[in-house]
């Protein structure tokens, strides 16, 4: 009975408490979080059901034409809802460079090119987006004397050879 009585006592007290803690909670203006991940329609399935159909990677690419209407899709359908990016898988039929070994378009069959297709959708407000894996250098055409923007360091210094990798799984380990 004497343990009942002092938690009845502590009601209000703690009622006090709660009431003077929520209000300073709920007075204070937190900043908006300005970090947020983004969101995107990725064209990954277009690759994996082309794949499933036995189509040799070096035909696995996405049409421009195809492209395009995701695009459109994506504008009409998901940027309402904040979507503001189209990703672009790593797969493609070429592995075209410029100088310092950026991939500068997904197909050869693509009458334009990465710069044109990102600059579009800016214009439409969305953003291009580029799944690569950063081990990935596709350094086959790249000048010797090409360096890594903005240093001195030769893009093919990090350049791998194939003579020292193998494959388990079909993941790429080099040693």
């Amino acid at each position: 009975m004497v343990n009942s009585l002092r938690i009845l006592r502590a009601w209000p007290a703690l009622g006090l408490f709660w009431l003077f803690f929520h209000q300073i909670a709920h007075s204070q203006s937190f900043p908006a979080n300005p970090y947020k991940a983004p969101l995107y329609w990725s064209v990954y399935e277009y690759h994996i059901m082309r794949e499933r159909t036995g189509l040799p990677g070096s035909q696995n690419y996405i049409p421009e034409s195809e492209f395009s209407a995701h695009v459109d899709m994506v504008e009409a359908k998901l940027k309402p809802f904040g979507y503001n990016m189209l990703c672009l898988d790593g797969w493609g039929d070429t592995t075209a460079v410029n100088a310092y070994g950026y991939r500068v378009s997904h197909s050869r069959h693509w009458a334009k090119d990465y710069a044109w297709w990102s600059a579009h959708l800016r214009s439409r407000g969305m953003k291009l987006g580029m799944y690569a894996n950063p081990l990935w250098l596709h350094a086959d055409n790249v000048s010797p004397s090409a360096k890594i923007v903005g240093t001195d360091i030769p893009v093919l210094s990090w350049a791998c050879s194939f003579r020292n990798a193998f494959s388990i799984d079909g993941f790429w380990l080099f040693n």
